[in-house]
């Protein structure tokens, strides 16, 4: 059976960054259903568009950078599959750009670069993240689901810039996983985030592992 494996590079913004990564799924199953290109489906009673997403975006994160992979049974033109798709996608979705590449190779992010909006950051905050970034090991317990578990905060952190208003991170990502950027903040500030000083957190960039 002939194979078209896709890649979509798109945008997430506006109120859409509170939908969850379950919900985005389901909205590019959906869309592209109704944009009537061939897809792989998969087996069993249910069958549904083997849809991937190579790194989840957290609830309430803007993004300029996420990646939807999926199967094509017959050739479309890349361009074409955008045509097609864009005229499903609501406002807040909007493709950048899109490619087919060899069949079976799926992305692998190796790093991730957010754009933080901090508002009104602590007066010392540029000297705090000086430190951390001078430090070999910052520990982090986090919280949530992974409730417990302690974790080397910079050793993720490939970069950090400070411009007093917005913080840029070069965030590693790996097999044994990466760290969110407000779990970064913390562990700058040595001290759980303010929840009445929201941040503006937006996915800038995805790199790729290059192909094998």
């Amino acid at each position: 059976m002939f194979r078209q494996r896709v890649r979509i590079f798109f945008r997430k913004e506006g109120l859409l960054r509170f939908i969850s990564h379950h919900d985005l799924m389901r909205l590019f199953e959906r869309a592209l259903r109704r944009a009537g290109l061939p897809l792989k489906l998969s087996e069993g009673f249910n069958p549904r568009p083997q849809v991937s997403f190579p790194l989840a975006l957290a609830l309430g994160v803007e993004s300029r950078a996420e990646i939807v992979e999926f199967e094509l049974t017959e050739w479309v033109s890349p361009r074409r599959v955008r045509e097609k798709l864009e005229r499903q996608l609501p406002e807040g979705i909007g493709i950048s750009s899109g490619q087919s590449v060899a069949y079976g190779e799926k992305a692998e992010v190796v790093a991730s670069e957010f754009s933080v909006e901090m508002g009104t950051p602590p007066p010392d905050f540029e000297a705090r993240l000086a430190a951390f970034m001078a430090a070999a090991t910052v520990m982090l317990e986090r919280s949530g689901k992974s409730a417990g578990k302690r974790l080397n905060v910079r050793s993720f952190v490939r970069a950090a810039h400070f411009d007093g208003k917005t913080l840029r991170l070069d965030l590693s990502v790996s097999p044994a996983g990466s760290v969110r950027p407000d779990e970064v903040i913390q562990a700058v500030l040595g001290r759980p985030l303010d929840d009445a000083a929201p941040l503006r957190i937006t996915r800038t960039r995805l790199d790729l592992s290059p192909p094998s």
